[in-house]
This record gives C-alpha cells, structure tokens and sequence, in this order.
C-alpha cells in the first residue's frame, strides 16, 4: 500500500504539477507525508530527473569538413562541459540523431563495440520503427564491461528495432595468423 501511494503522490506532483498542499487534502494524509514519500521516492530512485541539453553544433565547422574531407555529411558537437564523458555522450546523441534521420526499411545495421556506440544505444528511443537487420561487425567475446559488449548492443539495438540479431562468436583480435584450410567428409 505505501509503495502504491508513494507512486501516487510523485504521479501527482512531478506529472500533474499538485501543489504537496493538495495532494495531502485530496489523499487525506498529512503535508510532511506527502514530502516524505516524495524523498522517499527519490533516495530510492523511483523518481529520476533527466535533463536533456540541446546538442550544439558547429555549421561552419562541419560545412568546412565536408568540402575538405569530400564528406556526405558531417556532425560537430560542442557540449558545454568538456568532461569526457560529456562529449562522448554528445557524440552518441548526435549519432544516434544523424542515424534515425538516415535508417529505412530493410537496412542493415552494424555495431561494433565500445563507450562511444554504447552512448549511441542508449541515445535511441525505447521503439525503433523501422525494420531492420541487425548485425555485429567485429568480434567481442571476453570483453570485461557488459554494457559496452558488441554482443549485448547488438541485442539492444534489435530489442528496440524489433529485429533479428546477427552475433559473431569471435574475438575481436588474434593473437596467431589462421590459415584457411580445406577439410573434405564424405
């Protein structure tokens, strides 16, 4: 019951924009409960606030990239804070922006691995509506952070896209030459 109240009361104030005041006189329970259960709410991450900067570009700098590099199209970010983290994050929003604009029915779509395309996985909506394959372009296994796996954001991206995943069971570097040999069976 308190679970279900505690989520009543942060619908009322965070989504419907009640006053605790209100709240307290509708539900019949005191103001300070009301504070509590929204505290409460918060410490135990049921109440979470994301704050989504706009992505701030660079159009002469990207315009002067494109002519010298012969690009299609290219994407500077300037995020306001310099962490690393910061930028890398930018970058995957604006990746993950730059792609939805250019992904169709019947693509295909390969990810590799590492923060950077995990920023642009988490970027995406939670439904993809476009139909497409998703495949894993370079090997992955033995990679010690999950959310940064080839094979774990493969899955990801194909559980938004509702789409298919192609994995590689592979590592991403040898450390011998393979040669290529035939093997008859009858």
């Amino acid at each position: 019951m308190d679970e279900e109240l505690k989520i009543k009361v942060c619908r009322m104030y965070y989504l419907s924009d009640i006053k605790k005041s209100e709240i307290a006189n509708s539900l019949g329970i005191s103001r300070f409960r009301v504070s509590r259960l929204i505290d409460q709410a918060w410490q135990e991450g049921i109440v979470q606030i994301k704050i989504l900067e706009p992505i701030s570009t660079s159009a002469d700098l990207e315009e002067q990239l494109e002519k010298r590099f012969n690009l299609y199209h290219a994407i500077v970010v300037q995020p306001s804070d310099q962490s690393n983290q910061t930028i890398i994050r930018a970058i995957g929003r604006a990746a993950a922006d730059r792609l939805l604009d250019l992904l169709k029915d019947g693509d295909v779509l390969g990810i590799t691995w590492g923060e950077t395309v995990n920023e642009v996985v988490k970027a995406f909506p939670s439904k993809i509506n476009v139909k497409l394959d998703v495949v894993q372009i370079t090997g992955g296994l033995n990679q010690m952070a999950l959310d940064i796996n080839a094979i774990d954001l493969v899955r990801r991206v194909a559980e938004r896209c509702d789409a298919e995943s192609h994995v590689l069971y592979a590592p991403p570097l040898s450390e011998t030459k393979m040669r290529a040999r035939r093997s008859w069976r009858m």
